[in-house]
């Protein structure tokens, strides 16, 4: 399990403001957690493009992020998260 995997789990326990533990519920939290990111796994055209200035906006070289390597880099962002 990753480490985002495990925030995420914990921000959702937070946000349903439970009285039992978290430990109770743990599995199917991470659980939860797991699928929303991997619906987040393909970007959107203003993720890919926020990517690619962002890049640019560090001192990139203008051709730093294309489209394709933006998407990939956020893809590979998210496998790691996994």
């Amino acid at each position: 399990m990753s480490e985002m995997i495990e925030r995420m789990a914990q921000a959702l326990w937070a946000a349903r403001d439970k009285p039992e533990p978290y430990a109770t519920h743990a599995d199917v939290l991470r659980r939860e957690a797991r699928a929303v990111v991997a619906a987040m796994r393909e970007p959107t055209a203003a993720m890919i493009q926020a990517g690619g200035n962002a890049v640019y906006a560090e001192g990139g070289p203008a051709t730093a992020a294309s489209d394709d390597q933006a998407a990939a880099a956020w893809r590979a962002m998210i496998d790691a998260a996994l």
